[in-house]
């Protein structure tokens, strides 16, 4: 078998099932924020007093985006390629539009056309309006799932785009874990709330696993040392890493040991924790390749078997002629 030619075909299914589940729970999360919009309830809106509510616009275009990738599970209708590209375009449309009244201070209209927010909401300048870097990401995910964008696979541009609107709400969630107060008080908003954040990553992993078997994804789903090496090492760094990290923030704002002795800490773990996986990682590696290796001889000396079976079958056949004449 050709390891880089083939995919098994449960890893593929996983990853769409996962897909899938996310999609339902987009379209929970925007069906919620909107029953806590026309009821007036704060804990919908938002997880935490300290933190942005999620407006309106972003519940409609959070429901619109589970609705785009659950479409994808449904039969192949002709309808259902409008209906993707409909939504994506509203998705892209309400992001652009949202973003050029940051940009250039207009105002289209579209941040209280449904409900009205609170003027005095935190880190809300204008009422209603999500943040430039919300706005920002549904431009990307509306962008990615466009047709003529969705089916240019060399490169992957949407899985690109999925992975950037990915980084940076990473790069915002890990700022919030880590109590970021000063820099929210300055630009909050600017920037996704906490629970958008995390929304926006577990968003970007439902769009790249919906189409594992192509582009960026195909390596990582794929049975090769590659991918596999990839679905084990990844998920424990990322999870090791953000531990240390918070640990040594935590630390170092407690009192516990000074900046420099921090970072010392924590560079040296990151080390040792990564090289005592990588040793890991290759011994299993290195059994699984023998265990090939074996059952590869194995197969070469079955046919050598068969070769001289074969020839000796041969030979018995040429003495019964010459005894039968």
């Amino acid at each position: 078998m050709s390891a880089s030619a083939k995919i098994p075909s449960f890893i593929p299914d996983k990853f769409k099932a996962v897909s899938l589940y996310l999609s339902l729970l987009f379209v929970f999360i925007g069906i919620v924020v909107l029953i806590g919009w026309v009821g007036n309830i704060d804990r919908l809106k938002s997880i935490s007093p300290q933190f942005i509510s999620v407006k309106v616009n972003t519940a409609i275009c959070f429901l619109l985006c589970g609705l785009i990738m659950l479409l994808h599970f449904k039969p192949k209708w002709k309808s259902t390629g409008y209906f993707v590209s409909f939504f994506a375009f509203t998705v892209s449309v309400i992001g652009g539009l949202t973003l050029l009244q940051h940009i250039y201070g207009y105002n289209f209209g579209i941040d209280e056309l449904f409900i009205k927010d609170d003027p005095a909401a935190i880190n809300t300048l204008f009422p209603g309006r999500q943040t430039p870097l919300n706005s920002l990401f549904f431009i990307l995910f509306g962008f990615s799932f466009l047709p003529g964008i969705r089916n240019f696979k060399r490169p992957p541009v949407s899985q690109i785009f999925i992975l950037l609107m990915g980084i940076i709400a990473f790069m915002t969630f890990v700022t919030y874990s880590f109590s970021a107060e000063n820099t929210y008080k300055q630009y909050g908003y600017l920037i996704t709330s906490f629970q958008s954040s995390f929304a926006f990553i577990v968003l970007s992993i439902a769009a790249l696993f919906l189409n594992p078997e192509v582009g960026i994804m195909k390596l990582i789903s794929g049975e090769t040392i590659g991918g596999r090496l990839f679905r084990r090492i990844f998920p424990f760094c990322l999870i090791v890493f953000l531990l240390l990290g918070w640990l040594r923030f935590k630390g170092e704002l407690d009192g516990y040991y000074p900046s420099e002795f921090g970072i010392s800490i924590l560079i040296i773990s990151s080390v040792v924790i990564f090289t005592i996986l990588l040793f890991k990682t290759a011994g299993k590696l290195t059994k699984k390749e023998e265990a090939e290796n074996e059952a590869l001889d194995r197969i070469y000396q079955a046919n050598v078997n068969l070769e001289k079976a074969e020839q000796l079958t041969l030979l018995g056949n040429w003495e019964t002629d010459l005894l039968t004449g």
